[in-house]
């Protein structure tokens, strides 16, 4: 199995991708079937998560008010970059 090492850790903010000043330290994510490690990455720091938290509240009633057909278009729009960049992620 490879294990993908991250150097270099960035959070997804309001729409800007940052780097955590002062990271909390190191996040593994291990593979339920035999516990070996699939991902290693510097964990955000605390500032973050409350902004992100923050800017979500700020996002939510705009999202609540787009109509299914148009939470669908920008979900789509999202899957496709997804798709677009895999190797890459």
């Amino acid at each position: 199995m490879t294990t993908f090492i991250a150097r270099e850790a960035f959070d997804f903010i309001d729409g800007q991708f940052v780097v955590p000043a002062v990271p909390d330290g190191q996040l593994t994510i291990n593979s339920p079937a035999d516990a070996d490690v699939i991902v290693a990455s510097v964990d955000t720091c605390r500032a973050h998560v409350d902004q992100a938290v923050e800017a979500a509240r700020r996002a939510s009633p705009a999202w609540r008010r787009l109509r299914p057909q148009e939470r669908e278009a920008v979900l789509r729009k999202y899957q496709a970059r997804l798709r677009t960049h895999q190797e890459a992620i």
